[in-house]
C-alpha cells in the first residue's frame, strides 16, 4: 500500500523492498486465535531490515488495522527498539546495517526481541487479546501519525508459537546464505495422524496408515527446516501402525515429523514442552 521499490537486499543475489513514507504492507497470516484468547496471543515474527537514517521514529508493524493507526514497535530518535508499554532497548542500531529482528510474544508471560540472535529487549507479557494480539490483517511498517520513516525489508516470516531462545539462535543474521528458513509445509495425505499429546515432554504416539507395501521412514526436523532425526521403520506391508517418539534431549518448542512412504508424505507439526 503505497510507495514500495525493488532495492539491493543483504547480499548479492538476494533483494529486497523499500517502503516509502505513509506506506505500509499487509498481511494475511491465517492463523487461528490461540495463547487462550480469541485472537493470536502466541506468536514469532521474524524482519530481516535496515533503516537508511537513524535519529527518526520507524515503524515496524500494527497488530490491528482498528487500533487507531498507532504502530505497536517503533525505533525512536534513541535509535532504540520498543513501545511504551514494552519499554526500549538500552542497545541501539545503525543507520545502513542489515538486521534480523525476531519478536518473540506470548500474552500474558513475555515479549522478547532479538536481533542476530541475541536478546535485545526482555519485556514482561502483555494482556491477552489486548495490543500485542494479532487480528487477522498484520500491517509491516503501517503508522498513520507521522513515526513511519523509510525502511528496507528483506525477509518476513511468521509462526505461530513463540520460538525459545536456542531456536531464535539458529535463525542467524541478514546475511546468513540462505536467509530464508526451509519452508516445512503441512502436508495431509491420509497417511500420519496428529500425535497425542501435543504439545508433549517425555513421549508422544503417532497412528499412521501404509496403503502399499514399501520401506517406511520418519524424519524429524527442527522450526530452521534442518533434519534432526530419522527414524527407519523398515518395509511394511499395508495397514494400520502406531509410532511412539520419545522427546530425549529435544529443547523445548516447535518441530515437524514427517512420515515417507512408497506413495505418500505426510508432515505433521508438533510441540515439545519439557
Amino acid at each position: 500500500h503505497g510507495s514500495v521499490s525493488s532495492v539491493s537486499g543483504p547480499y548479492a543475489g538476494n533483494y529486497a523492498v523499500e517502503v516509502g513514507l505513509e506506506s505500509y504492507l499487509e498481511m494475511i497470516h491465517g492463523m487461528y486465535g490461540n495463547g487462550d484468547g480469541f485472537m493470536v496471543n502466541d506468536y514469532t515474527l521474524l524482519i530481516d531490515f535496515l533503516v537508511p537514517e537513524v535519529g527518526i521514529w520507524h515503524a515496524f508493524f500494527q497488530t490491528d488495522p482498528t487500533n487507531g493507526g498507532d504502530a505497536d514497535l517503533f525505533t525512536n530518535v534513541n535509535n532504540s527498539i520498543g513501545t511504551s508499554a514494552t519499554s526500549y532497548s538500552t542497545e541501539t542500531i545503525s543507520a545502513n546495517t542489515w538486521y534480523r529482528m525476531v519478536v518473540t510474544v506470548k500474552n500474558g508471560y513475555f515479549f522478547k526481541i532479538f536481533l542476530d540472535g541475541k536478546l535485545f529487549l526482555n519485556s514482561a507479557g502483555q494482556t491477552v487479546d489486548g495490543r500485542f494480539a494479532l487480528a487477522e490483517n498484520l500491517l509491516l511498517f503501517a503508522d498513520n501519525d507521522g513515526d513511519d520513516g523509510i525502511i528496507r525489508c528483506a525477509e518476513v516470516s511468521i509462526w505461530d508459537e513463540p520460538l525459545t531462545d536456542a531456536q531464535v539462535a539458529k535463525l542467524g543474521n541478514a546475511t546468513t546464505i540462505p536467509t530464508a528458513v526451509n519452508d516445512i509445509k503441512i502436508v495431509d495425505r491420509g497417511g500420519l495422524g496428529q500425535n497425542f499429546p501435543n504439545p508433549f515432554s517425555g513421549s508422544t504416539r503417532f497412528k499412521y496408515q501404509v496403503t502399499e507395501t514399501g520401506p517406511v521412514s520418519f524424519h524429524l526436523f527442527d522450526i530452521t527446516g534442518k533434519e534432526i532425526k530419522v527414524i527407519r521403520e523398515g518395509v511394511k506391508p499395508a495397514g494400520n501402525y502406531v509410532l511412539d517418539l520419545n522427546a530425549g534431549n529435544l529443547l523445548n518448542g516447535v518441530y515437524f515429523v514427517q512420515m515417507k512412504t512408497i506413495n505418500k508424505t505426510s508432515t505433521r507439526k508438533i510441540i515439545v514442552r519439557q
